[in-house]
């Protein structure tokens, strides 16, 4: 049987240890859900500084290009800070 789909590697990385890559990341977010660039920006800057577990972001690549990408943030970039 024929795969359908030929496997790639993938590789998950955290914008934390790869500072490098958070202007392809902000960028990458910012096209997919419409929210501000800066708003990314502000929150992987944030993730660089390690000062606490949240925020943190991860992208998905395969080779160089973004394939996917999550963010574990506090507030989901709404305006009810209340609802953490």
């Amino acid at each position: 049987m024929t795969p359908l789909r030929k496997e790639t590697s993938m590789d998950i990385l955290r914008i934390s240890r790869h500072p490098e890559l958070l202007p392809q990341a902000a960028a990458w977010f910012h096209g997919k859900w419409g929210i501000p660039l800066s708003a990314y920006e502000e929150s992987m800057e944030e993730a660089l500084k390690a000062a606490a577990p949240v925020p943190e972001w991860y992208l998905a690549r395969e080779g160089e290009r973004i394939v996917g990408g999550c963010g574990v943030i506090g507030n989901d970039f709404h305006d009810r800070p209340d609802l953490r």
